[in-house]
């Protein structure tokens, strides 16, 4: 779940999305992506490959869950910030 949107930078890119082409998912804060990681086999799917791309500017909070077949559900929240920032 995205908690805020920083001023520059931050999306979430999926480079082989879409037979390669990718997508750049920055959604405003409440919302949430959601993908499958699995395939049906139990194997890993590498179209989900992602990753947060740099902040430029300002902060970025997010907060990721995991849900799995077993009722597991594992809860991070991360913070991301610019390099030439103090916090």
């Amino acid at each position: 779940m995205y908690l805020n949107v920083p001023e520059e930078g931050g999306a979430t890119s999926f480079p082989k999305a879409f037979d390669g082409k990718g997508l750049v998912a920055k959604p405003p804060p409440g919302s949430a992506v959601l993908f499958y990681s699995m395939l049906p086999d139990g194997n890993g799917d590498d179209l989900s490959l992602h990753s947060g791309m740099e902040v430029t500017k300002g902060m970025k909070y997010v907060c990721n869950l995991w849900a799995c077949k077993y009722i597991c559900l594992i809860s991070t929240f991360l913070m991301f910030q610019n390099r030439g920032s103090e916090i």
